[in-house]
């Protein structure tokens, strides 16, 4: 070996240090860029999931509410047909009615005294007659779309909790 100066032995440990800290630095650097790589990965991992299970909530709640849109129409129809024989029942007894007070008109004296009193209690009847029957169709009109749009809330509301249930 050669001897070496104090001078140059300080220089050379210095070197060293300066070796030994600078490999130190580059460890301490890469470790921690590994763990930050790590971490990364972890939470977009964690950030798919939720983004996968959020739209998994979504297609279940619009899975539900077109199921529940389903029912409305069907229940909308069933009421739209239910109308229409009900109209139909109305013009069956307006019809008879009808026939009833031909009936009672002059010409059967017995049945209702002849002259105008008798005309005019004939049109009260069937104008009292038809008044019923539009009250009677507004009435379950009315009703048959208060009670689908009820359905038709309930069933979203239920499948709202449903899915806010089901949440993380």
């Amino acid at each position: 070996m050669f001897p070496l100066s104090l001078e140059a032995r300080l220089i050379a440990w210095a070197v060293a240090a300066a070796a030994a800290l600078g490999g130190l630095a580059w460890f301490v650097h890469h470790e921690r860029a590994i763990g930050a790589d790590a971490v990364t990965a972890a939470v977009a991992n964690q950030h798919a999931k939720d983004v996968d299970a959020a739209r998994a909530r979504e297609t279940q709640i619009h899975s539900d509410q077109e199921a529940a849109n389903h029912e409305a129409d069907r229940f909308h129809l069933a009421a739209t047909l239910d109308a229409r024989d009900a109209r139909d029942s109305g013009d069956r007894l307006q019809q008879r009615f009808a026939a009833v007070n031909a009936r009672c008109l002059p010409g059967d004296p017995a049945a209702s005294g002849a002259g105008a009193a008798a005309d005019d209690a004939v049109r009260v009847r069937a104008d009292v007659l038809g008044r019923v029957i539009e009250a009677a169709r507004l009435a379950a009109s009315a009703a048959d779309a208060a009670h689908g749009a009820g359905l038709n809330a309930e069933r979203d509301y239920d499948a709202l909790k449903s899915a806010a249930g089901s949440a993380p």
